[in-house]
């Protein structure tokens, strides 16, 4: 893997475009998008097909010798058009093996899974923590309607990842609601256990219209 991201030209600041060389032989599914006269698998890479989206590139290589013969033509189409590297983005590794994956839009790539990476993850539970705050005094069903669009646009994009993301972030939202609900109530308990109320069981949360991640991840994986 050959990860590249574009620094600065002449002192003024340019759109980052990040360069990702693999040598797996995996394909990824992603838009192959060219824009002005940058290099393309014809071009500055040769063999390696270079996919792009937005601002973000993958090559796929078949070897680390390939890789190596990729990023030399990078560094050059970067040199020819006045642009550097960035020195802590740039590094050549097999992704099929632990600890030398690399991310693409959003995803971590590694060890031959596909997991969302943990930045993005840290935002969608933000963005859960906004929405599920144990003060706002709001009925669970009003709560519900508000964090259904975020989980719906999330799994929307992410519906690729491992399966276990989408478990694990189920019951994130889960626990949320329940410490609302002890809240309201004004008990004590552990938002973590389905023990107790009923409304605090699953089916409670279903019955109310809640997303769930992991159901929707099964039917679409049903549908493929």
């Amino acid at each position: 893997m050959v990860k590249v991201r574009v620094g600065e030209s002449h002192g003024s600041v340019i759109k980052s475009n990040c360069v990702t060389a693999r040598w797996s032989g995996e394909q990824l599914a992603m838009n192959d998008q060219s824009v002005g006269d940058e290099p393309d698998s014809a071009g500055c890479c040769g063999e390696p097909a270079w996919v792009r989206y937005a601002d973000d590139c993958v090559i796929l290589c078949q070897s680390r010798e390939e890789a190596e013969s990729a990023l030399a033509s990078v560094r050059v189409w970067m040199a020819e058009h006045e642009l550097s590297l960035h020195p802590d983005k740039t590094h050549i590794g097999d992704c099929r093996e632990p600890g030398q994956g690399f991310e693409f839009l959003g995803y971590r790539f590694e060890a031959g899974r596909r997991t969302v990476r943990r930045k993005s993850l840290n935002q969608v539970r933000d963005a859960i923590r906004l929405r599920t705050r144990r003060t706002s005094g709001e009925a669970i069903e009003r709560t519900i309607q508000k964090l259904n669009p975020v989980l719906k646009g999330w799994f929307g994009y992410f519906k690729h990842a491992h399966k276990y993301t989408f478990n694990t972030l189920d019951a994130f939202v889960r626990r949320r609601l329940r410490a609302i609900l002890l809240k309201q109530n004004k008990k004590r308990g552990c938002a973590n256990s389905q023990s107790g109320s009923f409304r605090g069981k699953n089916a409670y949360f279903a019955e109310r219209g809640l997303f769930s991640l992991h159901e929707a991840y099964v039917t679409a994986s049903q549908s493929r």
